[in-house]
């Protein structure tokens, strides 16, 4: 068997994990019928029986069928062709082409057949090899293309495909993209899968001279239900076909929480789904190549002197320019006096941004209400959260093995939690962990606290995941400033497992419905002591809240509804199709850029019109006979 694997679930960079996750997106929690064609010894089938569906499997290898015989419902031993002439009756709601369209001689063809073989619902899930991947770049700019027994350039290939070409394939099958992911490889990891080596040389050169974002792409894993017509799938399809809207995000470090969640996740979602680039770079790192090709460019959070003027730049080279603001930073509390100081600066570069940004994305609806004060294009691109595939859990157990978890990274007003916690504290033993600054404040009031640094927003994650019977403690107070933050305590503690008991003030008070997904009290020593009794005795409140929280989150605050917001948003700025297709050539940026005056860019223009006649070519090669170089050179100058 030429193709084994193991079934990770826990890794999403993986095209097994992606297929998976692709159907139980499909699944109406019923079991399904799906047939997996190419299903090898049958271990991704394996993985789908578990979860009670019946898979069918279609192997021509009779070693692998035999092999996946013992773990799936049905396997066929032949080709589709042969398997659909001999079962034309029956229905699946999944078929799987997993790593095998390349395979086949005629895709098309037998996308095409397969649709007759679907529910009502059904849909074709596939991966597919991106040939376009880096490490093959790299072997072309060096002269070569070689075969090899498994990776991309797999000696059994009979189609090579780039996300155009597959985009066109589906297309031209009659089905409609759902949406597409894409596996991420480093160029040494598939050029060691593909058994072959390439110099630094060779890497450096098509990484540093790409001009687009899928130099990565290893394979891409997308489902699609069959369409109408032919013309209405390319027209939905149209979205996902490079080159999409190029975003490039400029910010001060390409590090932190604030900008994985406002940005690289988000927007990293928002490109799986409608088929645009993203790329985060810092503005000492930022190359002119980059602006030239992006069509929006986003500054994120402080809009310093430095950030106007280079976004004032940006502008006026005809690129839209969008700020992200999360904050409203016009009006800080006092507790927060200590940002003062660049504050005051900000305030005064406020309507500057209104005159610039084509722009403005919040994260919640109140702080849009405030920006709309400054300008009317703001729109609300909402925080959200993804499930965790390992989370906290809650059972019967002793009160002083129960914890409380208060979270920040910066300074928060918690005097009214103080007292509520050293009560607790002294009648049970919970224990309480406090993670940033907040820590200091506790243990300087008396309060046993278990002290954690500021964590990678990955690794806070991870963390508030381990830990078992631990309730999450959102104080906010009731200032404007924080009733326009997002509710990501909320988001991040149900994802993880953990209850929360926060303070009841927006956003808290926006998102969570008391009693049921969460506890909302009001701040006073009172409410709090008594929120945080009710789950610290109850580990079934726990559980429930949680359950309850997890399908709130799952279902209003979900990645989808994110990506829609940024294309909504994206679409604002009047950047049409026609207008993406025009700037995917430099051409038509580089005058502006690099400041070609209009008597240049009009022999630009000449010469380009002269170079698709061919009549153009004829009379080059009779000068260049009767007149040598430099009567050649003398007839562009003519031009």
């Amino acid at each position: 068997m030429k193709y084994e694997a193991t079934i990770d679930l826990s890794n999403k960079n993986n095209s097994h994990t992606l297929i998976y996750d692709q159907i139980c997106k499909n699944s109406p929690s019923r079991p399904l019928r799906i047939l997996e064609v190419g299903c090898s010894s049958g271990y991704l089938g394996a993985a789908l029986a578990k979860e009670g569906h019946e898979v069918w499997g279609v192997e021509p290898n009779t070693e692998a069928a035999n092999a996946a015989r013992q773990v799936l419902y049905r396997v066929f031993t032949g080709f589709l062709d042969d398997f659909l002439d001999s079962n034309a009756e029956i229905k699946f709601d999944v078929i799987i082409f997993g790593d095998v369209l390349e395979h086949l001689v005629d895709p098309e063809a037998a996308l095409k057949k397969c649709a007759a073989f679907l529910s009502d619902e059904g849909v074709v899930v596939a991966s597919i090899p991106n040939v376009t991947h880096f490490s093959i770049r790299a072997m072309m700019l060096e002269g070569r293309w070689e075969y090899s027994d498994l990776g991309i350039l797999d000696r059994t290939h009979m189609r090579f495909f780039t996300r155009r070409s597959i985009v066109e394939l589906f297309s031209e099958s009659q089905y409609d993209i759902n949406e597409i992911k894409s596996v991420k490889l480093p160029v040494a990891v598939a050029a060691e899968l593909g058994g072959f080596s390439l110099s630094r040389e060779s890497v450096d050169a098509v990484v540093s001279n790409s001009r687009d974002a899928t130099g990565y792409d290893f394979q891409y894993v997308l489902s699609a239900r069959p369409s109408s017509k032919v013309a209405t799938a390319r027209n939905n399809n149209l979205r996902l076909v490079p080159p999409g809207l190029r975003v490039l995000c400029l910010v001060d470090s390409a590090e932190g929480a604030l900008v994985e969640v406002r940005l690289s996740k988000s927007l990293e979602r928002w490109a799986h789904v409608f088929g645009g680039e993203v790329s985060i770079k810092t503005f000492n790192s930022i190359k002119d190549r980059e602006l030239i090709c992006a069509d929006v460019v986003i500054f994120l959070r402080l809009p310093t002197r430095r950030v106007l003027d280079f976004a004032k730049q940006v502008k006026s080279n005809g690129t839209a320019v969008i700020f992200e603001i999360d904050d409203l930073l016009t009006d800080m509390p006092k507790f927060l006096n200590h940002h003062n100081s660049y504050i005051d600066a900000v305030k005064k570069n406020y309507l500057e941004i209104a005159s610039i940004a084509d722009a403005i994305s919040v994260s919640t609806p109140t702080l849009a209400q405030h920006m709309r004060k400054l300008s009317q294009n703001v729109f609300v691109v909402p925080n959200y959260a993804e499930p965790m595939p390992q989370t906290s859990l809650h059972f019967p157990t002793a009160l002083s093995d129960v914890k409380l978890l208060v979270s920040s990274g910066d300074d928060i007003f918690i005097d009214f939690l103080i007292e509520p916690i050293r009560q607790i504290q002294q009648e049970t033993g919970v224990q309480v962990i406090a993670i940033g600054p907040p820590g200091k404040r506790l243990s300087k009031a008396g309060i046993i606290v278990d002290q954690k640094p500021i964590m990678s927003h990955d690794s806070y994650k991870s963390y508030l995941a381990s830990i078992n019977n631990c309730i999450g403690l959102a104080p906010l107070d009731s200032s404007v400033f924080s009733s326009c933050k997002t509710a990501m305590k909320f988001f991040e503690y149900s994802a993880s497992g953990m209850p929360i008991v926060a303070s009841n003030v927006p956003p808290f008070s926006d998102v969570i419905e008391n009693g049921v997904d969460g506890i909302l009290v009001e701040n006073t020593t009172e409410q709090w002591l008594d929120g945080i009794m009710k789950l610290v005795v109850s580990d079934k409140i726990r559980s429930n809240l949680v359950t309850t929280a997890q399908e709130t989150v799952q279902n209003r605050h979900n990645p989808e509804i994110t990506a829609h917001a940024w294309q909504k948003l994206f679409m604002s700025t009047g950047i049409t199709q026609a207008q993406i297709l025009k700037n995917s050539t430099v051409f038509f940026k580089l005058p502006r850029v690099l400041g070609i005056r209009r008597r240049d860019l009009a022999r630009l223009k000449a010469l380009g019109q002269h170079m698709v006649r061919p009549t153009a070519y004829r009379k080059a090669l009779a000068t260049i006979l009767n007149d040598g170089p430099h009567g050649f050179l003398l007839l562009l100058k003519r031009l």
